[in-house]
């Protein structure tokens, strides 16, 4: 008899970075910025069941759902060979507006896998918001939490980032500059910058949320300086972190 417990754990366990995607979600009305939302893709996930169940212990079919309102379905039935029997999860899938009929199928997969866990794990993601460019798509691609990483690709996460040179990391940005207690920023003739309010004290998705954002303007023909300034006027920050922000911006980018 199968060890089904080491089994579905190893189903269930995180996909590689580079297995993980990220789509625009929700768009504020006046498109510049969307959510991120993460999923894994359906030959990631093939690939997971072949390796834990092989590829004859499992098989997958589709059928018509039940249609709601004028919105048609596909229902996706995922079933497993556990210890001689096959246990079925469904779940159901709506078309895309990208190539619809694929994506209904696609899409009934990635539900149905969830239903046995496969990629569950990102529910825990906390999707921020992130500039959009001209096209719909994120200025700079969002990327997981280390929490969330496999194990021994958070060094690997780091690496890959561009170097300092390119990119500026928010915990740089507020780790290198000296909080003042003064009532109003102030700049100093070295090009430092100073402000009243410690970004290490925001919350943390304000610190992401700065973090990306200040990236992509630091990044050469990135996002320029007022663009950046609307964008944080319009977010859901603390009133601290836009007060700290669009200091920054206005004194420490040209």
């Amino acid at each position: 008899m199968t060890n089904l417990g080491s089994q579905f754990k190893e189903l269930q366990a995180p996909f590689a970075a580079k297995d993980v995607h990220f789509r625009v979600g929700n768009v504020t009305q006046d498109k510049t910025k969307g959510t991120a939302f993460a999923f894994i893709k359906t030959d990631a996930i093939r690939e997971r069941l072949d390796e834990v169940f092989t590829p004859a212990g499992w098989e997958v079919s589709y059928e018509p759902a039940d249609s709601v309102g004028d919105q048609n379905g596909v229902k996706c039935i995922l079933r497993i060979l556990c210890d001689g029997n096959w246990i079925a999860k469904e779940d159901v899938g709506t078309a895309s507006d990208y190539e619809q009929l694929k994506g209904a199928y696609s899409d009934a997969f990635k539900r149905a896998a969830n239903a046995w866990g496969i990629g569950r794990y990102l529910k825990a993601y906390k999707s921020q918001w992130f500039a959009l460019d001209q096209s719909g798509r994120f200025h700079t691609q969002p990327q997981l939490p280390v929490e969330l990483l496999v194990k021994g690709e958070a060094s690997n996460q780091m690496t890959d980032q561009p170097s300092v040179q390119e990119h500026t990391h928010t915990t740089q940005i507020f780790n290198e500059h000296a909080v003042q207690n003064s009532a109003e920023p102030q700049s100093n003739n070295q090009g430092e910058f100073t402000c009243s309010i410690d970004p290490l004290s925001l919350p943390e998705n304000d610190q992401n949320y700065l973090n990306n954002l200040f990236e992509q303007v630091l990044t050469t023909n990135g996002l320029h300086k007022f663009a950046a300034v609307k964008l944080v006027r319009e977010a859901q920050l603390s009133e601290d972190a836009k007060i700290f922000a669009i200091n920054y911006l206005q004194q420490k980018v040209a």
